[in-house]
């Protein structure tokens, strides 16, 4: 997102490997770990194969185990490179005590594992991206999945890491706006429906207790975003199903039956209602999506690490600025 904030940044090239896990070359791995301690042990992880349904496949010359335990790390590893192939640098800068950094260069890029996005000015800038790539892709055994891969304007929206970002011209000037994507909510919900299904037929204390965890889990991935409207969505969808699950459940109750079981008055201080469902067993309730408060992300400065001691202080600082 603050790639795309001020307007500048509005092609977009938003790029994915072709079968990544599957064609990363062993020998540039191990080159770029050499010297590392446990190097001969991921030589002998790379060549050893893997089993799918019964059967050996080989890659003693590529590929590592997707689903493997050492593959994202390895995949990181080998994918490390891209800002230095297209000239992307950071420099430092100071207002008084406060430190920051300002990035330089013709482009923009944002990395997670082999999903990436890269933003240029100009759309003779963006096509020349698949130019550029070319010896570093060559070089890790990879190539670009064409299906998967593409440029757009900003006006035009994109998808990444299960959110859409999308400037939008109002009357009032640029707007720009990240929101969970169509098929991240879609993939949410059916998650959802996998839940109830599977929990056709029993207590509404178990059902609690194995929604809970994934609404919130979803909820606060999507917490960074603009995702309120989409929150009031979700938790209408959830009371849909609800509805039918526990209507199918007592199938020969009356409604205020019901009602006066699993749906009493609710309130914990912040929230309250009638129609929140609570587990007549251990009184439990099931949490609703719009509860989670939006809180929008906190860059990280430059190349700091959590795993860098001497950065302990910052990441304090932050985490205690993104959770007050």
């Amino acid at each position: 997102m603050h790639n795309i904030l001020g307007g500048k940044w509005s092609w977009v090239f938003e790029g994915d490997f072709k079968s990544c896990f599957d064609k990363l070359d062993h020998e540039f791995i191990l080159k770029s770990i050499k010297g590392f301690p446990q190097q001969e042990l991921i030589e002998k992880f790379l060549k050893a194969g893997y089993i799918d349904n019964n059967i050996l496949y080989d890659n003693k010359n590529k590929g590592t185990p997707q689903g493997a335990v050492l593959s994202p790390l390895l995949a990181n590893i080998a994918l490390n490179g891209m800002e230095e192939i297209l000239k992307i640098s950071y420099k430092e800068k100071k207002r008084g005590d406060y430190v920051f950094y300002v990035t330089e260069g013709k482009y923009r890029m944002v990395r997670y594992a082999d999903d990436f996005v890269i933003f240029a000015q100009s759309k003779e800038d963006i096509e020349a991206v698949y130019d550029i790539l070319n010896p570093y892709l060559k070089e890790r055994g990879l190539e670009l999945a064409e299906d998967k891969t593409h440029i757009t304007h900003i006006n035009n929206g994109f998808d990444f890491l299960g959110f859409n970002f999308r400037r939008y011209e109002t009357s009032n000037g640029l707007l720009h706006l990240s929101k969970p994507s169509k098929d991240s909510v879609k993939q949410a919900k059916s998650k959802i429906k996998d839940i109830f299904k599977h929990h056709h037929g029993h207590n509404v204390d178990e059902l609690i207790n194995r929604l809970n965890p994934v609404i919130r889990g979803i909820a606060n991935y999507w917490k960074p975003s603009s995702a309120k409207a989409i929150f009031n969505s979700m938790d209408t969808y959830i009371w849909k199903k609800v509805y039918k699950f526990v209507r199918r459940l007592h199938p020969q109750k009356s409604w205020k039956w019901i009602k006066e079981k699993y749906f009493p008055f609710y309130y914990d201080g912040k929230h309250y209602g009638n129609w929140i469902l609570t587990g007549p067993k251990n009184g439990n309730t099931l949490i609703k999506m719009v509860w989670t408060p939006i809180k929008r992300h906190i860059m990280i400065q430059n190349n700091a690490s959590p795993y860098d001691k001497s950065k302990k202080e910052y990441f304090k600082k932050r985490e205690n600025n993104y959770l007050g």
